[in-house]
């Protein structure tokens, strides 16, 4: 078609432009992965979907939703910076590679360390967390993610957040929590905690819990504002912490996003209850 129909169908609508030389019809179907493929669409097939644009290809939670698409492109193809788009200059073993819904991606364990090397330390941490949680990787595969960060940039740091992964936090939130709960001193013993009643029933499972000297557990729950603020999800907490009360022996504490955005509150909280119920850190403790 030629340039003039492309602009006159961009200005009734009929087009989105997405990209140089991208354009969306407005009525096909969204599976949500539309910025991605148009990204790609952009920069050829030499391109590589990378770290957050990585993890959202995977399902993997972790990184800043917010930021533009990071893709990367092999030295010597650069690419001016746009706002809508981050661009690495990377060159990518084929081995490291794979594709998902049609997009070139690294795979999951240059995926995640990548994202242990080069994002936040709470994002790095719950991208592990997620991957675990779904099974894209397995706990003794984790040193092979070390390996792969061997004398690249931040390295050391990245290596660390491999040390904090754990099995059982279903989202980032969780994650955070932890982290908060870690850095005092108060890690907890456990994670999705399964709460019985006296007759041995299952009540439900916590997030993470806290063993207490006297018996019972404190339990702590992480609300994520868009699936607990739905009414039937806040009858269903608010069913299932009266069953841990009354009949499960167990204490609860709950925490939202914001609570975790400062590194005091997590602990402020804590810390008294578990002083006063004469609960100690055991070092041992994964």
């Amino acid at each position: 078609i030629s340039r003039d129909t492309i602009h006159g169908d961009t200005r009734t609508g009929r087009l989105n432009r997405i990209n140089r030389g991208v354009y969306r019809i407005p009525t096909a179907a969204d599976d949500g992965l539309v910025p991605l493929r148009a990204a790609y669409l952009h920069l050829g097939p030499e391109s590589t979907a990378v770290l957050g644009a990585a993890q959202r290809l995977f399902g993997i939670q972790g990184a800043d939703g917010t930021r533009p698409p990071e893709f990367a492109l092999p030295p010597g193809l650069e690419k001016r910076q746009r706002a809508d788009l981050r661009l690495r200059f990377w060159r990518i073993p084929e081995d490291e590679r794979t594709t998902t819904a049609g997009i070139p991606v690294t795979n999951v364990h240059r995926t995640l360390a990548d994202s242990c090397r080069l994002l936040s330390r709470t994002q790095a941490v719950s991208s592990l967390d997620s991957a675990l949680f779904l099974g894209l990787i397995r706990p003794e595969e984790l040193p092979a993610l070390a390996a792969l960060m061997a004398r690249k940039p931040n390295c050391v740091a990245g290596r660390r957040r491999l040390l904090e992964a754990r099995v059982g936090a279903q989202s980032p939130l969780e994650t955070r929590v932890r982290l908060r709960a870690n850095d005092a001193g108060l890690r907890p013993d456990a994670l999705q905690v399964p709460i019985h009643s006296g007759s041995g029933a299952l009540l439900g499972y916590g997030d993470m819990g806290y063993r207490l000297p006297r018996g019972g557990w404190l339990i702590v729950e992480a609300d994520g504002r868009f699936v607990h603020e739905l009414p039937a999800a806040v009858l269903h907490d608010r069913h299932r912490q009266n069953s841990f009360l009354s009949h499960g022996n167990a204490d609860i504490v709950r925490f939202t996003w914001s609570d975790t955005i400062g590194t005091a509150y997590v602990p402020s909280v804590l810390g008294p209850i578990l002083n006063s119920a004469g609960w100690r850190p055991n070092q041992s403790r994964s």
